[in-house]
C-alpha cells in the first residue's frame, strides 16, 4: 500500500499550513487504516513519476 508516501505528502500540510483541521499529522499506520476504510467505497488515486508517488486524491 502507498500509506507511507501519502503520509509523507500530507504531514507537512498538517504541520505547516491551515489547510487541514488536524493538529498532528497522522502516523503511517493511521493513514493505512484510513485508506483501508475508504477503499471499499472510493479509490485512492496516486500520481507516480519515475516510480515515486508525488500526489494523491
Amino acid at each position: 500500500m502507498d500509506a507511507a508516501a501519502i503520509q509523507a505528502i500530507y504531514a507537512p500540510v498538517v504541520r505547516d499550513t491551515a489547510i487541514s483541521f488536524e493538529i498532528e499529522p497522522p502516523s503511517v499506520a493511521e493513514m493505512a487504516e484510513r485508506i483501508a476504510a475508504t477503499l471499499p467505497i472510493f479509490p485512492y488515486l496516486v500520481l507516480a513519476e519515475a516510480e515515486e508517488i508525488v500526489g494523491y486524491a
